[in-house]
C-alpha cells in the first residue's frame, strides 16, 4: 500500500519507514510504540501501516507556509 504517492519526475516511492517500526527501533516497548505511532496524522486511516513521508517540504518563511515539495531522490520539485 502506497500512502504518500510517487515522484512525478522519477516515479520514486515517497513512502518512508513504518512509524511504529521507528518507535520500536528507538527502544520503545510495543505499548509505547503504539502510543507514539497513534500521535501521527493518518493513524485513524492506516493504523499500524502508517508510514513517514520521504517528501521534502519547501517552506517560505515570508508566506509562513509550505509552498512546494521536492523528491529526495531526483531533487525534482512539485506542488
Amino acid at each position: 500500500m502506497n500512502i504518500h504517492g510517487f515522484c512525478p519526475h522519477c516515479k520514486a516511492d515517497l513512502d518512508g519507514k513504518l512509524i511504529i517500526q521507528v518507535a520500536i527501533d528507538m527502544g520503545k516497548s510495543q505499548e509505547e510504540a503504539l502510543k507514539y505511532a497513534a500521535s501521527y496524522e493518518g493513524w485513524e486511516k492506516y493504523g499500524e501501516l502508517n508510514k513517514f513521508s520521504r517528501v521534502v517540504a519547501i517552506y517560505d518563511i515570508f508566506k509562513d507556509r509550505t509552498t512546494s515539495y521536492r523528491c529526495p531522490d531526483c531533487k525534482g520539485g512539485f506542488k
